[in-house]
């Protein structure tokens, strides 16, 4: 039984609290760092807490008492006393923001960004792709588009995919809501934003997870936002996402194990899914190792390798939670998840059709250690690049200490060990590679995860920095020793067999070995000083220095290697591109297709706004694809350009206006208006906008014995728009027992060429069912192919190939008898890149002889056929006139919903030139019917006689599932965190010590202005 406090004393204590307050006394810490530990306190006071319903499970109990504090009377806190007090304790993360986003800047700055020199922030993909990509989500942003589907991309297709894919990150909002005409600034806005928010993360792992000192932590949150992967990564900037939530997750998991807290792992688990899908299902392979590691490894709070009955409890119901927690994070992402991979299983998923799983080493291990020993490390960004795991010397120089210390627990060295190890051979072994990277060895940029092995490797470097003291200087010098042996045996192998020809011998290999000698004399008075300061700032700007050395370095070598893009090439030409876009819709504001004979990149048609062809991307519709490429048009395996078009593919595919530079259209186009535009060089460019006047609405009445093709041939553009135009018009016959065409209208007919073709220092020879024409001899050579016009009709040709090698195409109006070619002019390049598409030759008078000259640029080329075509001009009037009576006429439409009439007669079936895809929803007369697919491609509705209402609306497939997940993860999360916010002893205590710390640091300063 107490004793009650005598009246004396109880007057004593009440004094003392009425009393006014004092002055603070003197403490060893300035008040900002007072603050700064406060979390750390929290970390403490919730470890220190008896919690052992929480390690073996959460099994339920009476919810734990709140953690009593007392605080002062502080009465009303202002908002700006808020802030002060926020901004004193999380100070180092702000220094952890800016550090990095500065030094980046430097280096963009000495490298020639704008403003201090031409050069943009667009390379590569970002150049090619993602800007486009990011015009556009910002135009559905802004009313002018959807951000479920878009009609600049192949005809169309679904968005919300590329979203997925490249967009969905938060800090794309810097993006969507900054000024258009800022565009290339917000993206290197961004890409500072995302360095900048990695270093905090990995800062806040650091001092919640090693417990490391606020500014140690600061010195590897630098090192981990300008590793080798984050700065060559900027041009792939939806990848810089793993870097900001990596140390949450893991910190996630290490709270989940320890203390059963779920929130701090299911939240940002959650946001890597949704902000990026791929790299999220990088990082998610990587969460289940860390698991194993911090399960039975890594924490400190399990006890490892017993077999009792209770650590087996620990460890199952660590695993339950642990699946439990990623269900719930899973869920909450499912509203872009599954939308996004129906998108890729559109074609992504089959992009390799037949990937080599064969065992193959696709480095030496001295080649991999090069890259963590060396500054100045650029290798390359194409396949046969090597992983970005350059992390700051000093992180190399630390690895060693790590294993040497006697301070670090033997399970943990040998936990993390196994980590580093299992990625290195993930990036080592070929068939291993290709599983993190979804069964698919990547076309460019390989060893996409690579930045996760930093992670690990600058955690180690962490651990064994926080306990140098325990260090023997001997472990230092030989750690130091150890790396420049091995960087004079890469000299050594530069020099003598011209290896490693990527690092230079000055500018990498010897300021590599000045740096280590450096770091390795602060490392050891650090080691016997305990520098709390001086020392670790010293640190601080030695790495800053090389951090943005490395950094200029990989800028310069990109630029070297695959070319930054100037501004200028940029603004002026995407401006007026859309402005005269915005001049053609206010000429005609019906809707249509339109596209360009023209091209900066293959996505300009997201940037101007114009509904085309032209279009590339990973989210790719193989089956829309490969139909494009069947009409002619330009295609490869992953994106498609407007070249290559007759009038048959145009008004069939409802394009009705071309903008043009160069007269490069049909003679039946008619000019609507012209325009002065700005070229990539600034230089003024007359654009004129041509009227197809066949052109077709999207929506059409053609005969059903469309339904009976299965799909079109790549292999003759000219027979496959026979077939179509034909079979749609119901002019192609069919054998009745086997269904194979017999007869077919023949808007194309063939030219025949004249005699065999004359060889001119090339051999023939077979090539499979093609012919391969190598090169012999001295002088030009070429193959001469001559051809006599049949008619006036226009024509057209194409040169059939699987194996794509570059030639020169020539036209003389002769033909080559004697071996001469005459009066020859320059055709056009063919085979390689943008040009294997159908080409136009234009009218010849009927009996004028020509030759067509193949010059053969490269040691051999392949092809199987030669098409040559005259075009049926007014057969294909006198029937595209029949189908233009029963079109789709559309009374209201959106980005994603139609709706108007038809009218249909028996024996017909609606074909709309939009691709077929899951997430249309088709009603006719307000009843909903299922689409059909037509030519493989189209989508098709059955009509019965009569006039109708149809309706066509979109949602991308998997949205409405994802939603309801989504809905029902968060509402799981909120339950867990609730859960936890009334029973988790851990998380109680941090907040209460957090509090406290606000109420302390408040009244101190409230006491300082006082006495001032």
């Amino acid at each position: 039984m107490s004793s009650k406090p005598s009246k004396a004393k109880r007057k004593q204590m009440a004094a003392k609290q009425h009393a006014p307050q004092a002055e603070p006394k003197a403490v060893s810490a300035p008040e900002a760092d007072l603050a700064a530990q406060a979390e750390p306190k929290a970390e403490a006071q919730a470890q220190a807490a008896p919690q052992p319903e929480q390690t073996q499970g959460d099994k339920p109990m009476k919810a734990a008492p709140k953690t009593q504090v007392k605080l002062p009377p502080l009465g009303k806190i202002g908002f700006f006393e808020r802030l002060q007090c926020w901004c004193a304790r999380n100070y180092i993360y702000i220094l952890a923001f800016f550090i990095p986003v500065a030094l980046t800047y430097l280096a963009y700055a000495l490298f020639g960004m704008y403003p201090f020199g031409p050069e943009s922030v667009l390379c590569l993909d970002l150049n090619g792709q993602y800007v486009y990509y990011f015009e556009a989500i910002r135009d559905a942003f802004w009313g002018d588009g959807s951000i479920f589907y878009n009609w600049s991309r192949n005809l169309s297709g679904e968005f919300f995919g590329i979203i997925g894919y490249y967009l969905a990150s938060p800090f794309t909002l810097i993006v969507i809501l900054l000024p258009r005409t800022m565009i290339l600034g917000s993206l290197l806005i961004m890409q500072l934003c995302k360095l900048g928010t990695a270093a905090v993360t990995f800062c806040y792992f650091l001092q919640k997870s090693r417990k490391l000192k606020p500014l140690h932590a600061l010195l590897f949150s630098m090192m981990y936002a300008m590793m080798a992967y984050a700065i060559t990564q900027l041009i792939d900037p939806m990848w810089l996402d793993g870097l900001v939530f990596l140390p949450l997750i893991c910190l996630g998991v290490e709270y989940l194990i320890d203390d059963g807290r779920k929130i701090n792992y299911i939240i940002p688990l959650a946001l890597m899914c949704i902000a990026n899908f791929y790299i999220g299902f990088m990082i998610c392979i990587f969460t289940a190792l860390y698991f194993a590691y911090y399960l039975f490894a890594g924490s400190d709070k399990l006890k490892h390798f017993r077999m009792k009955s209770k650590d087996l409890k620990a460890y199952g119901y660590s695993i339950l939670r642990m699946f439990l927690c990623t269900v719930v994070a899973l869920m909450m992402a499912a509203v872009l998840v599954l939308p996004v991979y129906n998108a890729l299983a559109l074609g992504k998923f089959n992009f390799t059709a037949n990937p080599d799983y064969s065992f193959k080493l696709q480095f030496t291990p001295i080649d991999f250690f090069a890259q963590i020993a060396s500054v100045a490390q650029y290798n390359s960004v194409n396949v046969q690049g090597m992983p970005e795991i350059y992390c700051g010397l000093i992180t190399a120089l630390l690895l060693p200490l790590f294993f040497l210390n006697s301070r670090i627990p033997l399970r943990k060295k040998i936990g993390m060990g196994l980590l580093a190890a299992a990625l290195f051979t993930s990036m080592y072994i070929r068939p291993v590679d290709m599983m993190w990277h979804g069964g698919q060895m990547p076309n460019w940029l390989p060893f996409r995860y690579s930045f996760i092995f930093s992670f690990v490797i600058l955690t180690m470097a962490a651990m064994a920095f926080k306990e140098l003291k325990e260090t023997k200087p001997a472990a230092i010098y030989g750690s130091f020793f150890v790396w420049f042996m091995f960087l004079m045996l890469v000299l050594y192998e530069k020099n003598k067999h011209g290896e490693f020809d990527y690092l230079d011998t000055k500018g990498a290999i010897w300021v590599s070995v000045g740096l280590f000698g450096a770091y390795a004399i602060l490392l050891f008075i650090q080691q016997k000083k305990n520098s709390k300061k001086v020392l670790p700032i010293l640190i601080m700007l030695l790495i800053g220095g090389e951090l943005t050395y490395n950094a200029l370095d990989t800028m310069k070598s990109t630029d070297k290697e695959v070319a930054y893009s100037e501004r200028r090439t940029y603004i002026s030409y995407i401006q007026s591109g859309r402005e005269i876009t915005d001049r053609l819709y206010d000429y005609d504001k019906s809707f249509y297709r339109a596209d360009k004979t023209y091209h900066r990149m293959v996505n300009d048609d997201l940037a101007f706004g114009l509904r085309g062809i032209t279009h590339s991307s990973s989210v790719m519709n193989t089956r829309i694809i490969k139909f494009i490429e069947a009409m002619g048009y330009t295609c490869h395996s992953y994106y498609t350009k407007y070249n290559g078009a007759t009038p048959i593919s145009d008004s069939l595919l409802g394009i009705k206006y071309v903008l043009d530079q160069s007269d490069n259209v049909n003679e039946s186009y008619h000019e609507v208006f012209s325009q002065m535009c700005k070229k990539q060089d600034q230089k003024e460019q007359l654009v004129t906008v041509y009227e197809n006047p066949n052109a077709m609405s999207i929506g059409y009445m053609v005969s059903n014995t469309a339904r009976r093709i299965t799909g079109l041939g790549n292999d003759n553009p000219f027979n496959s728009q026979n077939v179509m135009m034909s079979t749609i018009c119901g002019s192609t016959t069919f054998d009745p027992t086997t269904g194979a065409i017999t007869g077919n209208t023949e808007y194309f007919y063939p030219i025949p060429q004249e005699g065999e073709p004359i060889l001119n220092n090339l051999t023939a020879r077979p090539y499979g069912v093609q012919t391969c024409y190598d090169v012999s001899g001295e002088g030009d050579h070429t193959i001469d192919m001559k051809f006599k016009a049949l008619s006036d009709d226009p024509i057209y040709f194409f040169f059939k190939t699987e194996n794509q090698r570059q030639v020169n195409l020539w036209y003389s109006p002769f033909w080559n008898k004697e071996g001469e070619f005459l009066d020859g002019e320059f055709l056009t390049y063919f085979f390689e890149g943008d040009d294997y598409r159908i080409v136009s030759l234009g009218s010849l008078p009927a009996g004028q002889e020509f030759t067509i000259r193949m010059t053969v640029t490269k040691e051999y080329t392949i092809f199987q056929n030669a098409f040559f075509y005259h075009f049926n001009q007014a057969k294909f009037e006198e029937d595209i006139a029949k189908l233009k009576q029963q079109q789709w006429e559309i009374t209201d439409h959106s980005e994603r919903w139609f709706k108007g009439t038809i009218t249909a007669q028996e024996g017909q079936v609606m074909m709309t030139s939009i691709p077929y895809e899951e997430g249309w929803t088709v009603k006719v007369d307000g009843k909903k019917v299922e689409p059909i697919v037509l030519f493989n491609a189209m989508i098709g509705v059955q009509l019965s006689p009569g006039t109708h209402e149809v309706e066509m609306s979109f949602l991308p497939n998997g949205f409405t599932q994802g939603l309801v997940l989504m809905l029902l993860g968060i509402a799981a999360c909120v339950g867990l965190g609730l859960y936890d916010h009334k029973h988790n002893k851990a998380l109680l205590a941090a907040v209460a010590a957090r509090r406290q710390a606000q109420a302390e640091y408040i009244t101190k300063r409230r006491a300082k202005r006082r006495t001032k």
